[in-house]
């Protein structure tokens, strides 16, 4: 979708009004959607974080019990980065070091 953006932006032509709203949307559609999904992927991420965190200060089961919730979270987001991000995808990339921290 942006790289078509891009060469309708070439072809220097003026776009009617139509055009350019339904350009918009379908634009605002792909984004939104991509968006979307690094949202719910930074909130799952956040809470593995949030949980690894809390452990450094539990101790004896309580620290084990919060260790396995921020388990839960980063294998969560581990596996919908897998199947929405690019291996490269800085939010990817940024999981997998706070994972390996873990």
């Amino acid at each position: 979708m942006v790289e078509c953006t891009k060469k309708i932006a070439k072809l220097d032509l003026e776009l009617t009004v139509e055009e350019r709203n339904l350009l918009s949307v379908g634009y605002k559609n792909v984004i939104g959607a991509c968006r979307a999904s690094w949202c719910i992927m930074s909130s799952i991420k956040t809470k593995g974080d949030y949980f690894r965190y809390l452990a450094k200060f539990k101790t004896n089961q309580d620290r084990k019990d919060v260790a396995d919730q921020s388990l839960k979270g980063y294998q969560a987001a581990s596996n919908t980065a897998s199947t929405d991000l690019s291996p490269t995808h800085p939010i990817h990339l940024g999981l997998a070091l706070n994972f390996s921290i873990f």
